[in-house]
């Protein structure tokens, strides 16, 4: 069989005219330029949608406008207008992340009018590629799976699939799948209601970034789980960011929480931190600081910062 036999039933004629070798290298040709073209587009749709979800994602907490805090500026609502008209021009190229946020501005929750036809539409479209896809190593995706089946979005809801789905996105190590974790153990959907696992999840996804997992310590839980979110920036798994675990020390301490008042007298008292290549990461040693939210935890009858005072040479019976 020649070369021209090989071609399909429906050829560019101009390319035709040629027998032989010289067909087969110009065919050829014609492959390799569509081919670069399309792995071209395919990352060229990939820098879109990602840029797309990351503001998506930033601002909308995946779309609740009505969840904790969410005013959302003028420019917010143009980068939401943005990441949306990116995200229809995906959706119309069939580019399946895209269904996904698509499904969720369609509800009508997220600046854009609801039409509960198209929302149904991209439902039912997110859910297939998502289910399809399940075997891909992408949180993302398990993260979005969950939420359709806990929305009973595209499928019927399903709360164990949305718990599944949601654990192994966490476990992924995708903030959003925690915090979504979170919200199912404190409103008991699925899950019997879990305090201690609802603050487990929460300080997990504010330590990976969640910035409403973060803003949420402050408004649900108050002093004591900002003063846990600090003691996991100071002592958690991973890299450990020892300004952040001042900061959340403060925000607790300045509430009057003395466990945090002494924590964070503990880390002016040590000059806690890490030096890297010369240059120190932490807090610098402070004793008048530390000696004052010592003093301030003493006073609520903290032991361990009483002792701590005490280890300063200072007789706290005497000085209180």
């Amino acid at each position: 069989m020649t070369d021209r036999e090989k071609f399909p039933a429906v050829i560019n004629q101009k390319i035709a005219v040629h027998s032989g070798q010289r067909g087969s290298l110009v065919m050829r040709g014609l492959v390799a330029v569509q081919v670069s073209k399309a792995l071209a587009l395919a990352q060229d749709n990939d820098a879109l949608y990602r840029e797309a979800r990351n503001a998506y994602n930033r601002i909308t907490d995946d779309g609740n406008k009505h969840g904790w805090g969410d005013i959302w500026s003028t420019g917010e609502l143009a980068e939401l207008n943005a990441a949306f008209q990116v995200f229809q021009r995906l959706g119309d190229r069939q580019y399946s992340k895209a269904y996904f946020p698509l499904s969720r501005f369609y509800t009508g929750y997220q600046y854009i009018p609801e039409n509960k036809e198209l929302a149904q539409h991209y439902e039912r479209l997110s859910f297939d590629w998502c289910y399809a896809s399940q075997l891909q190593n992408d949180p993302e995706i398990w993260n979005d799976l969950g939420a359709l089946y806990l929305c009973g979005a595209g499928i019927e809801a399903n709360f164990y699939l949305a718990h599944f789905w949601f654990t192994k996105a966490a476990d992924a190590g995708d903030a959003k799948g925690m915090f979504n974790l979170c919200r199912m153990y404190e409103s008991g959907d699925g899950v019997e209601p879990d305090y201690e696992k609802t603050l487990y999840w929460q300080t997990k996804a504010a330590r990976n970034g969640h910035i409403e997992a973060q803003y949420g310590f402050g408004l649900q839980y108050g002093h004591e789980a900002q003063c846990l979110l600090g003691e996991e920036y100071e002592f958690g798994d991973g890299w450990r960011d020892y300004k952040a675990a001042a900061f959340w020390y403060r925000e607790a301490a300045e509430q009057g929480n003395e466990r945090a008042q002494n924590n964070l007298g503990l880390m002016y008292a040590n000059g806690t931190g890490m030096t890297i290549l010369g240059q120190f990461f932490g807090i610098e040693k402070n004793v008048e600081l530390a000696i004052y939210w010592f003093r301030k935890a003493a006073e609520l009858g903290n032991q361990h910062a009483i002792k701590n005072l005490e280890e300063l040479g200072i007789d706290w019976e005497i000085r209180k």
